[in-house]
């Protein structure tokens, strides 16, 4: 099997978030229901390191439907999609982090962080 070095790491994820600059994240239930819509900044991530790479800021969005956050989406500025992520709460393996994932309509939702890594192998 393939190793990457870090280099190839950082330079692939430093592509992936190119695509990212003032795009959207958008927040789904497990049953892809849309809770909410932050967008990123532009640009939004900083140059990759040793195959992670941390978006700056999120600006929070308006909750328009209640639920318990599951996963979400990264779209291009266009709302062309890039990738699905996983979402916990802080302190949690997931790429995404937020304080709570529990959402009622006209709620804020804020991004504690969004950190891509990319393995290897």
């Amino acid at each position: 099997m393939a190793t990457l070095t870090d280099l190839a790491r950082n330079t692939s994820l430093d592509a992936i978030t190119a695509l990212l600059h003032s795009g959207k994240l958008v927040l789904h239930t497990s049953a892809n229901a849309v809770v909410a819509t932050c967008t990123l900044a532009d640009p939004g991530f900083g140059a990759a390191s040793g195959g992670s790479a941390t978006a700056g800021t999120i600006a929070s969005g308006i909750c328009g439907a209640a639920g318990v956050i599951d996963h979400a989406h990264l779209y291009k500025s266009d709302n062309t999609p890039v990738m699905q992520l996983t979402v916990g709460v802080s302190g949690s393996s997931s790429e995404l982090t937020m304080s709570s994932l529990t959402f009622a309509i006209g709620d804020t939702a804020t991004v504690s962080a969004l950190v891509l890594t990319q393995a290897a192998s």
